[in-house]
């Protein structure tokens, strides 16, 4: 019986391309480079857009919240006479904060109610006072 022993095969050379095939890879790596480089103007470009949206963003957002806050102290201020609730609304606005979802509520540890009562203990006198006379007068009181 033969018993044959394998014998290890020698790798090929790589082949060493020809000058064509140079001129094509660096055609088609010049190509590339320039693909990437007009990808990245593109990017650079959305990235400005996209940061001037943000900031258009922000600043519409914080206008909204102000006039939140705003259309809130207004309301807060409706027992307040008319022509002192100029006077208030910077005191009751710094009281008041957005949330993330938008809504207008008091500063930690405080509630509209608590706002308003520090406002009428402060500045009684601003504050419209309603009446009601029960008595009845002579007038409505009958002769028998």
């Amino acid at each position: 019986m033969d018993i044959e022993t394998p014998t290890a095969t020698a790798p090929e050379p790589p082949t060493v391309p020809q000058p064509d095939t140079y001129t094509e890879l660096r055609t088609a790596l010049n190509s590339e480079r320039a693909r990437a480089a007009a990808l990245e103007a593109e990017l650079a470009q959305t990235r400005s857009q996209y940061q001037s949206s943000a900031a258009q963003i922000e600043q519409l957002t914080q206008t909204l919240n102000g006039v939140r806050i705003d259309s809130t102290a207004t309301n807060l201020l409706a027992d307040v006479l008319p022509q002192y609730r100029g006077l208030l609304l910077p005191l009751v606005r710094q009281n008041l904060q957005v949330s993330a979802d938008g809504q207008v509520m008091p500063q930690a540890n405080q509630t509209t109610d608590a706002i308003l009562s520090g406002l009428r203990t402060q500045y009684p006198a601003l504050f419209a006072a309603c009446l009601l006379y029960t008595s009845p007068s002579p007038r409505d009181v009958e002769e028998s």
